[in-house]
């Protein structure tokens, strides 16, 4: 926290009087990251890459972040998912909501897909962007 105070130039009291307590901005930078980051990147794939185009670039997006990551951080949902979100009902949701968002992207994509042909319709659609979510998950990690 010190560094953050540092940082922003201001002393402890100040902080508190602008941001709260620590766990107040942290749920507002998680919430500000889903928005900026999470639901940005669907949006822009989704509208800028056909169906399953958009999934491979979701995934060569994210590749290519990791890779470039000297400090190998990861992805903060991702993260706090692992660290915080059994211990606290209110993170535990607002990760919980954006990683079914990021299904739903796979869902979508998929089922589309499978009506225009490009994926067998036995494949399960649903198990199928679970898994996506999965693999996805994995390599943020």
């Amino acid at each position: 926290m010190w560094n953050l105070l540092d940082a922003m130039e201001i002393n402890r009291g100040s902080f508190c009087d602008t941001c709260g307590d620590k766990r107040t901005l942290f749920i507002a930078a998680l919430k500000r990251y889903d928005k900026k980051i999470r639901k940005a990147r669907l949006r822009s794939l989704q509208s800028s890459h056909p169906l399953l185009e958009a999934i491979q670039a979701l995934f060569s997006d994210w590749i290519g972040q990791v890779m470039n990551d000297p400090e190998r951080g990861g992805c903060f949902l991702t993260n706090t998912a692992l660290e915080l979100s059994k211990h606290d009902a209110e993170i535990s949701n607002i990760v919980a909501r954006s990683q079914k968002a990021i299904e739903q992207f796979f869902l979508e994509n998929v089922r589309n897909a499978q009506t225009q042909g490009r994926i067998n319709l036995k494949l399960d659609a649903t198990a199928a962007s679970k898994s996506l979510l999965a693999t996805l998950l994995g390599l943020l990690n």
